[in-house]
């Protein structure tokens, strides 16, 4: 692109990016396919959602929050609503009045305050509070949004803080600090001319010569930079014979304009008009349409005129911003010669002639034609007048005939505008004010107050972005102001994206996150750590081999071949060190070599495995004699330093040196709990810095009797053990700091998630307790941090080595799904059945991938019975039965973070509803967003809801006419970790139908038991969550309060129901049979929590 001026870019700030943020949140990119259209839609959808936080912060405040009241899903309805209400208004717009409001919310809820309905005193205590730290428009714009919200969305209760004296003189007296106006200077005629001969030579860069072209039609037209980014169908009007002054003109439309503010001139398109004769005399027009049809750039509605620059050179659908292009323009000149150009802006194009006319005396009437504006009282005038820009246009054909010949030199002073006629006084300065009207593109970027209300925003809005994929730890991502979009940093200056962008003012450092903590999984490009074992670190095998004298090349012929450790290396043949014929290893060395090796590699190459082969059967036995009171194995120093230089690469912006690295005892202890597969509890005390094992490490090891479990006594080394000082907040502070970079570094939990949970304890610690209580003491942010280590143990029974199975998807080839409309890709191994029965390919060209997915099932599940697995990413499926699977339940579990997109399966007794060629029916929307879901797919009409981010989901179920698969397929299953159902099972299922049923997430216990007993698998199948029912619930405190607690709750009132619940009611009412019946079922499936004897409900 051209040569760029530098641009101020907000500094970055540290921030906390976590594999559970991303995942959860996720992205809304633009995609480079995006057309404009596209984005925009995007764009104005994220505000929406802003302004659905807003409206159900106190539905019955707003006109549309009233009329949505009764509606089962408020959320969606309000969002409908909202949708309709704001149409005709531009995205910009809706997100500028959201903001100050959002940031009302945040300081509201933050003081513990209710934000609405709105309360006077609050509002002039936050501008207060506001008044030296925000802008010094805030105030008149948040008066603007409240005004937005009486007139617009029907809030009558905002009226008295809009008549409220001291508001309104509070918001002025802000705005009265304000700096002084400065407006953009036009283009001299020298940077014009310049311009003009810029487009048409040839032998400059052409992306130069397309931005200057674009440039000259916002000059000539007198157009904003949005509406030449919108103007299409561009045509040359030329005279066939004459020409004089008139040379001929260019002539083009536009339906996005600054001033559509009405609905009659937003379905109107407007025409601009520009005269083909510039102040250079050269065609700079043609030659400028010509290459643009030379670069292939795209033309019409959904396509920019000027377009920003793509991926890999690429072109995308969506224009540059103003601030980019202003850039663009001041960079193109600058490098000419023109440093005179660093005040310019997009705005100074249509400023340039219009001022050349007021500097020359041109009518008022003219100069308001050219600028496209009119006075109310031309209406009528330029409704029948049809061509009213003509005598307009041949006044501006004189101004530039006039600088053409130096007659006119706009550039001068006052006084020296007409050297040939001193005598003669020019017009006023052309002012083109601001109008109150549809949004545009034109205003450069004004980052002060847009951090603060993005820091609102992620307070208030739920996430609603798709899905990021891969390790956000390894990676620095900024997010875009107002849209929300998270864009990935490409380089270590931070100066372009990973799709292609630069980055500019507009997009700030973004810190995302919210759960418990996040498990690291393997299988991420930063997440795959080495195993403890000293055979099986790869840096432990390259460093060894180096330091024996084995050469690179050699070193890196092993590691090709799949060689890259000891305990590989030490089986590389059946050859056993100490055997007499060692044929078979030397086969195999010159096998990976290609040639012989010499007699000193293949002396290095004994000696290395010698050591491998020892140390591998030394850690097997090791293994097999440990008990629960040995020592954690101690990590090999290559592996403990590759650990560390890994991690000091990803957190990049903490010091890891001194009280906050981590001692080797407690690295090694983290490890081995990895390798363990088990998570235990860790206590601050016995994480102590690396420097106090040096500082009190013995000069001899005590050494002690020990018994064994097997009664065996032994004489060991008694471990110096060395406690870290936690007396003090911050040195219980920097002690979990060491304990997070060890779990960090043994793949446990990232180093950010963990350190959320501290920030959450010591603000608990920090945070002024209430008249009569005591401030949290260290005692008990200790018990916290012992509890939080229990309950992630608890649902971390399955293991903390959990496959990535959407990585591995997403490597895997897809085909199109049977069923689904709309598009999406699957992926499918295991059994089918359909003419006949057998195993798909997928089982025998992606064995290893088949195993990995169907361990993943049964460690989801361990006693669920299927014969096939399918990944469906994006699928969406009409209503149907599968009538080829068995009685056996489905079990769908989710792979990535997304919103709605439930399962809903048809029953009587259900409480959702759905029209299915046009009846209603009822059934269980089953949230397999939460975690996995069983239902019965062959007997039970199913179908998939809407979603929104990326929906990846794994079903694995089982065909009918399993018994008729072959031994030896049934024996290829077997061994790839299926589990096989059985004729007893799928009878009991055929006589007790699945109910559609949530499922644990991670799993507590077995979801399904064996089939011997019919009770047992009524108990297993559907799992015995408590349940809080709470009938006429009216505002439903109480099942806040219990879920709250984290207990499953159903506040049950009629759909009339007078009261603003504070939980989600379910509409029902007691008058009829079927709630009853749906009640006695409820109840017998799920236990219910009694209140304590003597109590009353």
């Amino acid at each position: 692109m051209p040569p760029v001026m530098s641009v101020p870019v907000p500094k970055m700030v540290s921030s906390q990016v976590t594999v559970a943020s991303v995942v959860k949140l996720a992205l809304g990119r633009v995609r480079l396919q995006d057309s404009w259209s596209v984005h925009l839609d995007k764009k104005l959808r994220a505000a929406i959602q802003k302004w659905v936080s807003i409206v159900l912060e106190d539905p019955l405040t707003f006109d549309v929050g009233r009329r949505c009241a009764a509606a089962s899903c408020q959320d969606s309805a309000v969002s409908q609503g909202l949708l309709h209400t704001f149409s005709g208004k531009a995205a910009g717009t809706l997100h500028n009045r959201a903001g100050p409001l959002l940031r009302f919310v945040a300081w509201a809820k933050k003081r513990r305050l209710q934000p609405l309905p709105l309360r006077e005193k609050d509002v002039y205590e936050f501008l207060l509070d506001l008044e030296d730290s925000s802008a010094p428009s805030f105030g008149k714009a948040l008066m603007s949004s409240l005004a937005f919200c009486k007139f617009v969305l029907g809030a009558e209760s905002f009226s008295d803080s809009l008549c409220s004296g001291r508001l309104t003189g509070l918001a002025r007296a802000s705005f009265l600090k304000k700096r002084k106006r400065r407006q953009k200077p036009p283009l001299t005629v020298a940077m014009v001319k310049r311009l003009e001969r810029l487009v048409v030579d040839e032998s400059d860069n052409d992306v130069d010569r397309l931005c200057a072209g674009f440039f000259l039609l916002c000059i000539y037209l007198r157009a904003r930079y949005s509406d030449g980014q919108a103007l299409m169908n561009l045509v040359l009007d030329e005279p066939d014979s004459f020409m004089g002054p008139l040379a001929g003109y260019f002539q083009g439309e536009t339906s996005r304009t600054k001033t559509s503010f009405s609905l009659e001139r937003k379905t109107a398109l407007l025409p601009m008009v520009g005269p083909l004769c510039g102040v250079a005399s050269v065609p700079w027009f043609r030659t400028w349409m010509s290459l643009r049809e030379d670069l292939a750039i795209p033309e019409g509605e959904d396509f920019p005129l000027l377009p920003s620059r793509g991926q890999e050179g690429g072109r995308s659908g969506v224009p540059p911003t103003a601030t980019v292009a202003a850039g663009w323009l001041r960079g193109i000149l600058s490098a000419r010669g023109f440093p005179e150009a660093s005040k310019l802006g997009t705005h100074s194009c249509k400023a340039t002639t219009l001022s050349w006319m007021s500097k020359y005396g041109v009518d008022a009437l003219h100069r308001r034609i050219l600028g496209y504006h009119k006075a109310p009282q031309d209406e009528m005038m330029h409704i029948y007048g049809r061509d009213n820009v003509a005598p307009a246009l041949r006044s501006l054909e004189y101004v530039l005939a006039d600088i053409r010949i130096g007659k006119f030199l706009p550039d001068t002073t006052r006084s020296g505008y007409f050297p040939t006629d001193p005598e003669r006084e020019p017009g006023p300065e052309f002012n083109d004010e601001p109008s109150a009207s549809e949004a545009s593109l034109d205003e450069e970027d004004n980052v002060q107050d847009l951090r603060a209300e993005e820091a609102a925003a992620d307070e208030i809005i739920p996430p609603w972005a798709e899905l990021a994929v891969g390790d956000p730890d390894a990676h620095v991502y900024i997010r875009h102001i107002t849209s929300r979009k998270l864009h990935r940093l490409a380089d270590e200056g931070g100066n372009r994206l990973r799709c292609g962008k630069s980055r500019y003012t507009r997009r700030s450092p973004d810190s995302l996150g919210d759960g418990l903590m996040c498990l690291r999984t393997c299988g991420l490009p930063d997440c795959v750590f080495c195993a403890m074992a000293v055979t099986e670190s790869k840096a432990n095998f390259s460093s060894r081999a180096k330091a024996l004298g084995l050469e690179d090349p050699v070193l890196v012929k092993f590691v090709d071949a799949g060689i890259d450790c000891m305990s590989k290396y030490a089986f590389l043949s059946s050859y056993v060190p100490g055997s007499t014929d060692e044929s078979p290893f030397t086969a195999a060395i010159v096998k990976v070599l290609g040639r012989d090796p010499s007699i000193a590699e293949l002396s290095v190459l004994r000696r290395l495995l010698h050591e491998s082969y020892n140390l591998t059967v030394s850690e097997l036995q090791s293994q097999v004699e440990r008990t629960d009171d040995s020592a954690p194995r101690k990590l090999a120093a290559p592996d403990r330093a590759d650990r560390l230089q890994r991690q000091q690469v990803r957190l990049s912006g903490l010091t890891i040196h001194g009280p906050t690295l981590p001692g080797h005892a407690v690295i090694d202890k983290c490890v081995q709990m990895y390798e363990d597969n088990v998570l235990h509890y860790l206590p601050p005390q016995s994480c102590p810095c690396r420097d106090d094992e040096v500082k009190f490490k013995k000069d001899r090891d005590d050494k002690m009797l020990s018994v064994d479990g097997a009664g065996h006594v032994s004489l060991r080394t008694q471990v110096a053990k060395v406690d870290a000082d936690v007396s003090s907040d911050l040195l219980l502070k920097l002690a979990m700091t060491r304990r997070g970079l060890a779990l960090d570094q043994a793949g446990i939990v990232t180093f950010s998630e963990h350190e959320r949970w501290v920030e959450a304890l010591f603000t608990a610690r920090f945070r002024d307790p209430p008249d009569n209580y005591a401030r949290v003491t260290l005692q008990q942010l200790m018990q916290a941090d012992r509890q939080l280590f229990v309950e992630a143990a608890d649902r971390t029974r399955h293991g903390i080595q959990l496959a990535n199975v959407l990585k591995l998807f997403d490597c895997l080839p897809k085909a199109a799904p049977q069923r689904g409309s709309g598009g999406g890709i699957s992926f499918t191994t295991g059994a089918f059945a359909k003419v006949k029965v057998g195993l798909r390919s997928n089982v025998a060209v992606f064995p290893k991938s088949t195993q990995v997915l169907a361990a993943f099932v049964r460690q989801s599940a361990p006693a669920h019975k299927f014969t096939t697995v399918v990944l469906f990413d994006g699928v969406r499926t009409a209503p149907h039965r599968d009538q080829q699977n068995s009685f056996l339940p489905n079990l769908a579990i989710p792979l990535s973070r997304f919103t709605k997109g439930s399962i809903w399966v048809q029953s009587s007794k259900g409480p959702h509803t759905r029209t299915v060629d046009g009846a209603t029916l009822h059934g269980v929307a089953l949230p397999v967003s939460d975690g996995p879901v069983l239902f019965d797919a062959r007997r039970q009409m199913h179908l998939t809801d809407s979603w929104q981010g990326r929906r990846v989901i794994l079903v694995a179920f089982s065909i009918s006419a399993f018994d008729k698969l072959s031994l030896e397929a049934s024996q290829r299953l077997i061994s790839l970790d299926f589990a096989l159902p059985t004729e007893p099972e799928v009878e009991h299922f055929r006589e007790h139908p699945q109910l559609p049923a949530r499922l644990p997430w991670p799993p507590r216990f077995p979801l399904l038991s064996s089939a011997s007993a019919t009770k047992a698998f009524t108990e297993a199948v559907v799992p015995k969550e408590p349940l809080f029912l709470e009938l006429c619930a009216g505002t439903a405190m109480l099942s806040r309060c219990f879920r709250e607690a984290g207990v499953p709750v159903m506040p049950i009132d009629h759909q009339h129901n007078r009261h603003h619940p504070l939980a989600q009611v379910c509409n029902l009412s007691l008058t009829e049979e079927s709630t009853w019946v749906f009640l006695r079922n409820l109840v017998r499936d799920h236990p219910i929590p009694r209140p304590p004897d003597g109590s009353k409900k």
